[in-house]
C-alpha cells in the first residue's frame, strides 16, 4: 500500500510540474518577449538589411541572430514579421547597426518549441566598421 501511496504521489508531483512548466512556456509564447522600452527603442531603429543596400559599406559580423513565429493553436498561422521583429531584437541586444543576410523558412510541427506550426528566421547583426 505504501508503495502505491508513493507512486501516486510522484504520478501526482509529476503532473503537476508539467502543467506549471507547460503554463510558463505558453504564457512566455502568448506576452511576446518581454523587451524594456530602451531595447525596443533600439531595436525599432534597427534594419534588416540587403547586399544591395549595403553596397560597399564595410561591417563585421557581430554574431547570427534568429528570430521565430510559433502557433499553437489550429487554424492560426506564424508571422514572419513577428520572426523578423524578434531578429531585430536580438541586434539590437548585442548593439548592432543592422541585420543582413537574413534567410526565412517555414517549418511544420517544432515539438521542441511547442509550435504547431512556426517561421523561422535567420540572419547576421552586424556593426559598421569606420
Amino acid at each position: 500500500m505504501k508503495a502505491n501511496v508513493r507512486t501516486c504521489r510522484w504520478q501526482s508531483m509529476t503532473l503537476c510540474m508539467a502543467i506549471v512548466v507547460g503554463t510558463d512556456v505558453a504564457s512566455a509564447c502568448a506576452s511576446g518577449l518581454r523587451v524594456p522600452p530602451e531595447l525596443r527603442r533600439r531595436a525599432a531603429a534597427t534594419p534588416i538589411l540587403t547586399s544591395e543596400q549595403i553596397g560597399t559599406r564595410k561591417f563585421e559580423v557581430l554574431a547570427e541572430v534568429t528570430g521565430r513565429s510559433c502557433v499553437r493553436e489550429p487554424g492560426a498561422d506564424p508571422s514572419i514579421e513577428i520572426a523578423r521583429e524578434e531578429l531585430k531584437i536580438r541586434a539590437a541586444a548585442l548593439d548592432a547597426d543592422a541585420v543582413t543576410s537574413t534567410l526565412c523558412r517555414a517549418r511544420g510541427l517544432d515539438v521542441v518549441h511547442s509550435c504547431r506550426s512556426s517561421i523561422e528566421c535567420r540572419g547576421d547583426a552586424i556593426k559598421w566598421v569606420s
